[in-house]
């Protein structure tokens, strides 16, 4: 184990716990040193402090971490972790993402920097995202849950002020070979809608009541489905929603979870 039990936090409602390989251990009742139940683990690549996240730390101000930390007999990882990580929020980045393309259903396209979504008649274009949440906790409550998307650019019209869906995928998929034809089923029933912003803008969803439903079972969720509620021949738009660029991780889509 690397690290120490943290202190509780907000009226000792929640503390946690690092180590050397596994990220953060959130446990919910601080009283109970070494809980069975009620904990999450969390990968360092899902906390979502990208300008002072670890990995993105210079030499120079690890070193400045580490030479606080000596006073409390940590790790400088763990110092910053207890003054960075907030433990109402959790920041959860997708396992598997892309889109597909009416035009060419069996081609497999590239989620590499932007995935496309498009209401034209013959390009339509819908995105495919899930996160992995079996790393939850069915016991950890869930207060809210948002799944956010960065509108990146536009080819065609503008989306502005169209309505876009999320729906609940209800099969597996597999994000290296999904393609329009072999595209997972999805649920009828829509999630939540958003009427899209202006470009070079977030936009999110209120995924809360499906993510609740899911922690408790979370091996039969398989991600969200994103389309144009209605396909638009006059004004046909081609929206990029930034997607994994390693270089602009800022911006990927993120699911939060409020806890």
């Amino acid at each position: 184990m690397r690290g120490r039990l943290g202190h509780s936090i907000n009226s000792s409602t929640l503390c946690f716990r690092t180590y050397k390989n596994f990220g953060i251990q959130v446990i919910k009742n601080p009283a109970r040193i070494w809980p069975t139940k009620g904990k999450l683990w969390l990968q360092r690549h899902q906390i979502y402090y990208w300008s002072l996240h670890w990995n993105f730390l210079t030499l120079d101000q690890k070193a400045v971490y580490d030479s606080m930390a000596k006073v409390d007999g940590i790790t400088g990882y763990d110092y910053y972790i207890r003054e960075n990580y907030d433990p109402h929020h959790l920041y959860v980045h997708p396992s598997g993402l892309n889109w597909t393309y009416k035009r060419y259903p069996d081609s497999i396209r590239s989620p590499i920097e932007a995935v496309s979504l498009s209401d034209d008649v013959i390009y339509e274009n819908h995105v495919y995202i899930k996160f992995p949440l079996e790393m939850i906790s069915p016991n950890l409550e869930i207060v809210a849950a948002a799944l956010s998307f960065f509108y990146q650019d536009e080819a065609g019209f503008d989306a502005d002020d169209k309505r876009v869906d999320c729906r609940s995928i209800t099969e597996d998929w597999d994000w290296r070979t999904i393609t329009w034809n072999n595209a997972p089923t999805v649920d009828p029933d829509v999630v939540d809608f958003v009427l899209m912003p202006e470009q070079m803008q977030w936009f999110q969803f209120d995924v809360t009541s499906a993510i609740q439903a899911t922690v408790a079972d979370p091996y039969a969720w398989f991600g969200f489905h994103i389309r144009f509620k209605d396909l638009d021949p006059i004004t046909e738009s081609m929206s990029g929603l930034r997607a994994l660029s390693t270089y602009e991780n800022n911006f990927w889509p993120v699911l939060e979870l409020t806890i």
